[in-house]
């Protein structure tokens, strides 16, 4: 009777095993669509990502669930999980929406913006990222300092010049990106 109770034991712990390790940011997201409800799918993305293991496999479903959170209007959380997802040095995972480090980032600035923390924003655009090479970063920098120089405004005369330097951006060849 002991034999039979530690095989199915083992059996048991092996199925689980197996289960961890197949654990994807894919399936993960998959599972999570598959919930009642968003708030239900970010609450599931959460129990998983401690099990993640996978540097990729982390940074994608942490960068999933930055998306996520800041379609439900939860900014400072996305803004959490999108510097997550910025801090681990990988690639992207198969299957999921293919994030350099610094859209990541800046995914993590658009986020304070949006709760008003320029503070933080200011810190996020003046990382590595502010030494981009890529044209259609330096223009989401450029449209972010402005923002958070909007945020951090504190009377009207502060507003002047952000809005100075909008009106030219929207002029420039190299703010096409960001003109919507």
């Amino acid at each position: 009777m002991k034999k039979h109770i530690l095989a199915l034991v083992i059996t048991a712990y092996a199925c689980v095993c197996a289960s961890a390790q197949t654990l994807t940011a894919r399936s993960a997201a998959d599972e999570a669509a598959k919930k009642d409800d968003a708030s239900e799918s970010v609450s599931y993305i959460k129990s998983v990502l401690p099990s993640m293991n996978d540097p990729a496999e982390k940074r994608s479903l942490y960068a999933f669930l930055g998306a996520l959170q800041e379609q439900l209007s939860l900014f400072s959380d996305a803004r959490d999980s999108y510097a997550a997802a910025a801090a681990i040095a990988a690639a992207d995972a198969p299957g999921m929406p293919a994030r350099t480090p610094e859209q990541l980032v800046l995914d993590a600035v658009r986020c304070a913006l949006s709760t008003g923390d320029s503070a933080t924003a200011d810190s996020y655009l003046n990382s590595a990222v502010r030494n981009s090479q890529d044209e259609t970063v330096q223009a989401r920098i450029k449209l972010y300092a402005q923002w958070s120089s909007l945020c951090g405004a504190r009377s009207e005369k502060d507003t002047a010049e952000p809005i100075v330097m909008l009106k030219a951006y929207a002029s420039l060849p190299s703010m096409k990106t960001v003109r919507p």
